[in-house]
């Protein structure tokens, strides 16, 4: 009769502990369900965000490849008043890009030798967004997407365009270069001169042809950069817009 008993009890006993382990089980799968079902939500919203400041970059690319192309226009009519002829604007597909952008060179033609030739100046650098890139850096939820291949390709994408920048830098060393150069020959910012009073005023200007010339290369480099190069920003940023958004549906 004891033995019953205590073989009743012992089977109990081991009925609850498989309860409770069941429970224990079953408790952890639903907060690992849990868990990936928020990852899950904060991977989507962190992609999102992505897309926005891919999008951002977008407009910038445009933006930034519009004024800059003027100021090439703009480059283009100065050097031809300087009777250079040294550099070839064929390569660069000029007169396509001027009629495909739109650039406004009624405004720039009417206007005296001095502004174009101080508004070269003046030069749109490339302003990227890459707030969500570096808060996931930060943060350490780079890991939250899932996809080994996308995750790869947004922190190439976000890497190299450090390299890509490198151009602005350059272009602003040049553009502070050009603008020490006609203060030292004592041109002044808001000068309004003709073509003919710079002619009799500047006796040499190899150095100031010199150093428009390198900006117009230079520019033009950063415009194939940005628009026009098959490795160009705006072509990588569509790419991976759309990489990011089949992964998202």
């Amino acid at each position: 009769m004891e033995q019953n008993k205590t073989g009743k009890y012992i089977k109990y006993a081991i009925g609850e502990i498989v309860l409770v382990m069941i429970g224990i089980l079953l408790a952890l799968q639903v907060n690992n369900w849990n868990i990936s079902r928020i990852e899950q939500k904060e991977q989507k919203l962190y992609l999102e965000r992505l897309i926005k400041d891919l999008n951002f970059n977008l407009k910038e690319v445009e933006q930034v490849v519009n004024i800059n192309q003027s100021k090439l226009y703009r480059i283009n009519i100065v050097l031809e008043r300087l009777h250079n002829d040294k550099i070839s604007r064929d390569i660069y597909d000029f007169n396509d890009r001027v009629i495909e952008l739109e650039v406004d060179t009624t405004r720039i033609l009417n206007q005296t030798f001095g502004p174009n030739l101080l508004g070269i100046r003046f030069y749109w650098t490339f302003d990227h967004s890459d707030a969500t890139y570096q808060e996931l850096l930060a943060n350490g939820k780079i890991d939250l997407i899932q996809n080994i291949q996308l995750k790869t390709e947004i922190i190439d994408y976000y890497s190299g365009m450090e390299d890509r920048l490198q151009l602005v830098n350059m272009a602003e060393m040049m553009r502070n270069d050009y603008v020490r150069t006609l203060a030292d020959v004592g041109i002044s910012m808001f000068n309004k001169m003709s073509f003919e009073e710079f002619d009799e005023y500047v006796q040499d200007k190899r150095k100031i042809i010199a150093e428009i010339e390198n900006i117009y290369m230079m520019t033009s480099i950063h415009q194939n950069n940005l628009k026009y190069s098959d490795n160009s920003i705006e072509k990588k940023t569509r790419e991976l817009i759309a990489k990011i958004e089949e992964f998202l549906k």
